[in-house]
């Protein structure tokens, strides 16, 4: 994903103050639905990709590893905090 990628949609996920929920819904799929907006954060190696559905999709399976246990602990009912981070990018 290219840095400008990145940055438009750090832009547009700073506009919300809650996480609703976080869970894994597919194998390289996580949804996150910040107050009333779902996005899907596609995790594949080369293909990675942040989208947004605008049907309600059911999910069809249930993960139980470690990793989604504390993803839906963690971050579901989570209010967010803004914070300023300084980052040095060399070339």
């Amino acid at each position: 994903m290219k840095a400008f990628v990145l940055a438009k949609i750090a832009k547009k996920l700073k506009t919300y103050k809650f996480i609703k929920k976080a869970l894994r819904v597919d194998e390289n799929l996580i949804l996150l639905q910040f107050d009333n907006d779902r996005f899907y954060f596609d995790l594949t190696k080369g293909n990675s990709m942040v989208y947004k559905k605008h049907h309600n999709e059911n999910i069809k399976k249930d993960f139980n590893a470690p990793f989604d246990i504390l993803l839906a602990k963690d971050l579901s009912h989570l209010r967010l905090q803004m914070f300023i981070c300084s980052m040095m990018i060399r070339y």
